[in-house]
Formats: C-alpha cells, structure tokens, sequence
C-alpha cells in the first residue's frame, strides 16, 4: 500500500526492481517542513519505537532521489 499514485510495469528481461520518482520536489519540500517542526513536538510520535526511522530519516534532512535501483535501496 502507498500513498503515492503508482505505477507497477513488467519489464521483460530486467531482473532489478527500478523505482523512479517523477516528481520528487513535493515530497522534498514536505519532508523539509516536517524538519523544520520536528523539534517543537516530533508530532506525537517520540514514543513510538516503529516511527523511529522515520524520525531519523526526517531529522537527516536526507532529500528523495529520483530514482532507486534494487528492494533494498526502494525499501529504504
């Protein structure tokens, strides 16, 4: 499940899944404004040990590519 519109196409004869993010400067500036207001609150979630990734993530600052090659690096 995702909340991003995605498509999912077979590529014959590709063996390495390619996840490719069009448009990734909405997703660029939302997480830097999740940055920006990470510090007053962290949303409600600090106590919430499976958010803590996310939290990590978002405090790295770490923007979106627009494109990842292979499960491991789309899953990440």
């Amino acid at each position: 499940m995702t909340a991003l519109p995605t498509l999912i196409r077979h590529v014959v004869g590709q063996k390495e899944p390619i996840l490719h993010l069009q448009n990734n400067q909405p997703l660029n500036a939302y997480l830097q404004a999740l940055q920006s207001g990470l510090g007053k609150s962290k949303f409600g979630i600090e106590n919430q040990e499976d958010m803590e990734p996310v939290i990590r993530h978002i405090e790295s600052g770490k923007p979106f590519e627009k494109e990842y090659i292979g499960k491991e690096n789309i899953y990440e």
